[in-house]
């Protein structure tokens, strides 16, 4: 070391003189890079590169940028080529180059915000976090440097440069693991040299020192890193012995109760095993299981034929395994970390006197956390399938780890976060293995029971003023301030009860937890609902595949005279489910909302898919003195199997009238808890009104939980089993109590009332098709002497007389729900976020913040997440929790078939529906289309016939005046045909008279010019009566069709009757202008014929007294020609017109007959003699023509 400050002395003052004493930093740097460079020819190579070195490390501190840029590819050339040497005095070259690097990758320490001296608030903005630095990345920009650090870890080398590179290569990892990964795994032997490090002996079992194990802990640190997410690293380390050499380090420091070291072993040594399904298996091969419980303290299992002394000591080992220390006391710490108060002054002037502290007891948290990790490292080598994790179960049942677990469970003094853990670990060794279920169902364990202890008042001291009472002191014990009296403190210890078997322990962990007073190592009530969450999942590793163990739940049920209830598995959870709380009554502030939720998932984990187990709790009885039978099954043939499963039979006629089945019992608790959650909900809106103390008694919440721990057993016990539906409906009021929730709208609680709709469903689907035979009366001259109990069996077990068919069910739901409300109901229940949210590890994160579940639920209650373990205490702060997975997996499976079930026929089940052809299911949608229309053109008749009903008391009245008007219409017609007879008489007699006067125009043309003036002027009288008769056609036509509207108006409402009768006012009016107006054409006519008459007669006078003369030929007059041809014209004219009169005529007497022909058809009644007048005029006009 002199030769190199020697050798520094020399450089400086050459480096000072001439111009040297101006160079610049960078070419400071490039001059030290180059002697390094050019070392080897120097004449002390070593020294001469450490003093390169070390001046560029002192350089580094300040311009480290400067340095990498410039020097780091000379230091990186003299890494590879030098530093590996193990030449005497290379290793503080190395050192000295290793150190150099790390100064030169370290990322500098960000300068502290400026702030403005006497300014709150006016520090200016975070600086934003610095890139890696460029010296880091050339580093690993091949591998050869790494390669050249990795043999620096050997023991043969100097402590500080082993120190420094491991730091170096921490730093490396930290930034860029992957690629120092994939650097390692080609290095050869990089592995080993990492694993020399855990080392702290020698060849010979000498220990190396304290230097040992600080090269020791670090690379611990180290270790987890360079594993991580690498199968391949993970298994060259595994198999270079690092799972001996982590258990000997935990072993060496004091197993879990080392300390930190220890916990960086056992995180080492989870990392190995994590996701590494080849070093799981390697770990068993190695026989590192059986070092897995000895590390918690519990000894391992005794071999066979053991001598006494050997299993008493390990019955010493047990019991100091159970009431192992969790906590310490802390006092001495506190006193030394605060030193204490002066004396303070009294009112008198005198010193009072400090009061001697007490003991501070606090938990144990490194020991916890080093618990912590064992136990989740067993819980990694059973996560898989198949082979492998059968074999990690068979390991840890044998060598005693699973005996450790379940009585660090139920039967010790850990804390609950620690047994929390120990029970979901033995769930998963409990799944699917039946050697593991068995040893459960045999074992018998001895749980313990917290109690409080007071320590003496001579060792427990006052509470100073300002100090802080422990947190998790649930008895407000040692609560300090001003004034106080002498508080003492007290403390936890544990007793033991009864031994009792393990599956009655784990029911009665997950049903009623542990009682307080709670540690503050055990946190609050969050961690007591999360341990209980953890024994429930255990129960249903136990309870899922295995048939044996769901029968003797079952079977325990039914408690004998000589045991005890709480000693029955099967009682207890029945009694937790069936048990309801009465509102306001003594102690009900401290009901448990968890209890009957939980024994809900447990009860309906048991009763799920076996209809084994379904018969045998379809015979579980309630009898009135509160004792639990169970009935014998009733022989095939027999009358009990026929018609009721209830009812004892072995014993009196009273017990069986008032045995009471286990459905029930579910059915009637529903119906009492909603009335009891409609209390709830009025005394809370009343206390919420007049902002006083909540009332005693659960609350509405509470009563939701346990309607909802029912309803979910129930639909998992109708699921699929048709027996259990006939039971159940046997009583029509369980049915009525269920469609009454759903029908009601359970309080305005939709959860509620989706599954009661799920229920509905089940019942409808695997409901009886066609009702049972009812069963016939017997005497008491029955067989067996039991016909009194026979046919007085309760309405509730007697299915057979008046079970519920399939149609009754759907007509009852279509009644009082709807079908289009069942659809709507079920949809809101699969939306809702508390089932909605529910996955595999719902019970796991009961403990857990945030609860995503509670944060989902609307209902969540308002609490503080963030509060300490004294905090947890509080109501608040208890977790939501609705559903389990199990519960939540088989309603997606279910939910399809319950939700089609209500659309097909009740002659058949939706599973059946679903394997129908196509060919069936469309004529089943033409035949719900023909039911469509019926019911629309049924719907159309009972319209039409309402309608009729109230018109037919008005029409009565109406009917007068329409006869009536009929009469009317009748007379005027009768004076229309009158008129049209006249009038063609009329042009008979023109046609006449038009002959004549065409015969006499030849000889008196003179007198005929006369004659035809007065003949068109009467023309034009006829054809403006025609007019007028067209006129009174039309009016008649008006007529009847406004009777017609009259007619019908008359029939529809009483509305339009006083227009109705306006109306029949208006077309009376009519009637009478038209009779006046045919009145006045009558009598045109008749002066038109006596006119007629008279002109006739003067034509055929003056034609015949030239016709009694010879009257000599007229001399031919040019100018009479021209007239002759235009009163010929004229005469044509008039003939055409008189046709177009005849055709207007004809049609008037078609419409004339068609509307009477209208008339008959709607039953109005026409005159017979009208008919035959027209029949005898159209018979003479025929025989008129004919004679023409």
């Amino acid at each position: 070391m002199l030769h190199g400050v020697e050798w520094l002395g020399r450089q400086y003052s050459a480096l000072s003189k001439g111009a040297a004493a101006n160079q610049s930093l960078i070419q400071t740097i490039n001059t030290f890079a180059q002697r390094l460079s050019q070392s080897s020819s120097a004449e002390d190579p070593i020294q001469e590169r450490k003093a390169a070195i070390l001046s560029l490390k002192g350089l580094a501190k300040d311009h480290a940028k400067e340095v990498a840029d410039h020097a780091q590819k000379p230091l990186l050339d003299c890494l590879v080529s030098q530093a590996s040497s193990k030449a005497e005095g290379n290793d503080d070259v190395a050192r000295a180059l290793v150190e150099c690097l790390l100064v030169i990758c370290t990322l500098p320490e960000p300068a502290p915000p400026k702030s403005t001296f006497g300014v709150v608030g006016s520090s200016s903005k975070k600086p934003a976090a610095p890139l890696v630095p460029a010296a880091l990345d050339r580093f690993l920009d091949t591998p050869e440097p790494l390669h050249a650090l990795l043999p620096l870890f050997s023991p043969t080398r100097t402590f500080y440069l082993r120190f420094a590179s491991l730091q170096f290569l921490g730093l490396l990892l930290r930034h860029r693991k992957n690629l120092v990964q994939s650097h390692v795994l080609t290095s050869p032997g990089g592995c080993g040299a990492i694993l020399e490090c855990l080392s702290t002996t020698s060849a010979a079992g000498h220990s190396l020192g304290s230097s040992a194990e600080i090269i020791r802990n670090e690379a611990l640190l180290i270790l987890p890193h360079l594993v991580d997410s690498n199968a391949d690293i993970q298994k060259l380390i595994a198999f270079e012995g690092a799972f001996e050499k982590l258990l000997d380090v935990v072993a060496q420091e004091g197993r879990i109760e080392g300390g930190v070291v220890v916990q960086d072993a056992l995180e080492a040594l989870e990392a190995l095993l994590r996701y590494n399904v080849s070093n799981q298996n390697y770990f068993r091969e190695t026989l590192s299981i059986p070092l897995l419980a000895p590390l918690l303290f519990y000894p391992p299992p005794l071999p066979p034929n053991a001598p006494a002394h050997i299993a008493g000591q390990r019955e010493q080992q047990l019991e100091s395994f159970a009431f192992q220390p969790w906590e310490y006391d802390a006092a001495d710490e506190y006193e030394e970390e605060a030193p204490p108060p002066p004396p303070q002054s009294t009112g008198d002037g005198q010193s009072e006197k400090r009061q001697p502290q007490g003991p501070k007891i606090v938990g144990d948290g490194q020991k916890l956390i080093n618990a912590r990790l064992v136990v989740g490292i067993a819980g990694l080598l059973v996560q898989g399938v198949g082979e492998g994790k059968r074999a990690n179960q068979n390991a840890l049942l044998s060598t005693g780890f699973f005996h450790a677990l379940l009585d660090l469970a139920v039967a010790s003094s850990a804390p609950l976060s620690l047994k929390t853990q120990a029970l979901q670990v033995l769930s998963l060794l409990l799944k699917s293995s039946r050697n593991v279920q068995d040893a459960l169902g045999e074992a018998s364990v001895t749980p313990v029971e917290p109690i409080k202890v007071q320590i003496a008042a001579d060792l427990a001291g006052q509470v100073g003023q300002g100090e802080k009472a422990a947190p998790g002191a649930l008895d407000g014990s040692a609560a300090g301030g001003a004034g106080s009296a002498a508080a003492t403190s007290r403390m936890v210890e544990f007793v033991r009860l009864p031994p009792q078997s393990a599956l009655l322990a784990l029911v009665s962990a997950a049903v009623y937890g542990m009682a307080p007073p709670f540690r503050p190592i055990d946190g609050g009530v969050r961690s007591l609902a999360a341990f209980r969450a953890a024994a429930v999942k255990a129960l249903q590793s136990i309870l899922t595949d295995n048939i044996d163990a769901r029968l003797f739940i079952i079977a325990s049920m039914a408690v004998s005279e000589q045991s005890r209830p709480e000693d029955s598995p099967g009682h207890v959870l029945l009694q937790a489910l069936t048990s309801l709380p009465t509102n306001g009554g003594a102690g009900a502030e401290e009901y448990d909302e968890l209890r009957a939720l939980f024994a809900g998932m447990i009860l309906g984990t048991v009763i799920r898919g076996s209809d084994t187990v379904k018969d045998l709790a379809g015979r579980v009885r309630f009898g009135a003195d509160g004792r639990t039978t169970i009935v014998d099954e009733p022989k095939e043939g027999s009358e009990e199997a026929k018609g009721s499963a209830g009812g004892k039979t072995d014993g009196t006629d009273d017990d069986e009238d008032e045995a009471a089945s286990l459905l029930s019992v579910l059915i009637g608790n529903i119906s009492v808890s909603l009335r009891s959650q409609s209390d709830a909900l009025k005394s809370e809106r009343s206390h919420q009104a007049s902002t006083s103390t909540t009332s005693k008694g659960p609350s509405s919440a509470s009563w939701t939980k346990i309607l909802l721990a029912h309803l979910t057993v129930l639909a998992l016990w109708l699921h699929k089993s048709p027996k259990s539906v006939k039971d159940l409906v046997g009583d029509s009021s369980n049915l009525q109590a269920v469609v009454q929730l759903v029908a009601e709208g359970a309080n305005g609680e939709h959860l509620l009332v989706g599954l009661g709709t799920w229920v509905l469903g089940a019942i409808y689907e695997w409901g009886p098709a066609v009702p049972a035979p009812a069963k016939p009366a017997q005497g008491k001259g029955g067989k067996g002497g039991k016909g009194k109990a026979d046919s007085s069996t309760a309405a509730s077990n007697e299915p057979a007389s008046d079970a519920i068919t399939r149609q009754e069910v759907y007509d009852l739901v279509t009644s009082r729900i709807g079908l289009d409300q069942f659809e709507a109901k079920l949809d809101r229940l699969r939306d809702d976020s508390r089932l909605k949210l529910v996955g595999p590890d719902v019970l796991d994160k009961v403990g857990s913040r945030p609860d995503p579940i509670a944060n989902a639920s609307k209902e969540v209650k308002e609490g503080n997440m963030g509060g300490s373990a004294a905090d947890e205490g509080e109501e608040g702060d208890l977790p939501e929790i609705w559903f389990d997975w199990n519960w939540a997996e088989f309603w997606r499976s279910e939910n399809v078939t319950i939700a089609n079930s209500m659309l097909v026929p009740p002659a058949t089940t939706s599973s059946e529906a679903s394997s129908a052809p196509a060919e069936l299911l469309d004529a089943q949608r033409q035949i719900e289309q023909l039911r469509d229309e019926v019911k629309r053109l049924l719907r159309e008749v009972e319209s039409r016939d309402r309608l009729l009903a109230e018109g037919g008391q008005r029409e009565g009245a109406s009917r007068e005046e329409r006869e009536v008007l009929l009469k009317q219409t009748e007379e005027a017609t009768s004076a229309r045909d009158a008129l049209q007879a006249e009038l063609a008489r009329a042009q008979a007699s023109l046609e006449e008279v038009k002959a004549a006067g065409s015969r006499a125009a030849e000889a008196h043309a003179s007198q005929l010019g006369a004659s035809q003036e007065r003949l068109v002027a009467l023309e034009g009288s006829l054809r403006s009566e025609g007019e007028k008769a067209k006129g009174v056609e039309e009016q008649v036509k008006v007529l009847k069709e406004q009777l017609e509207a009259v007619s019908k108006k008359g029939e529809a409402s009483s509305e339009a009757e006083g227009k109705s009768k306006v109306e029949l006012q208006t077309l009376r009016a009519q009637v009478e202008e038209l009779n006046e107006k045919i009145e006045e054409a009558e009598g045109e006519v008749t002066r038109l014929r006596k006119e007629l008459e008279e002109e006739s007669k003067k034509v055929a006078t003056q034609t015949a007294a030239p016709a009694a003369e010879p009257t000599p030929a007229p001399a031919p007059a040019p100018a009479a020609v021209p007239s002759s041809t235009a009163d010929s014209t004229r005469v044509a004219e008039l003939e055409q017109e008189n046709q177009d009169l005849l055709v207007m005529l004809d049609e008037l007497s078609t419409k004339r007959k068609k509307d009477k022909q209208r008339l008959k058809e709607k039953g109005e009644e026409v005159s017979e003699d009208e008919d035959e007048d027209e029949d005898e005029e159209e018979d003479g006009d025929g025989d008129g023509d004919a004679e023409e």
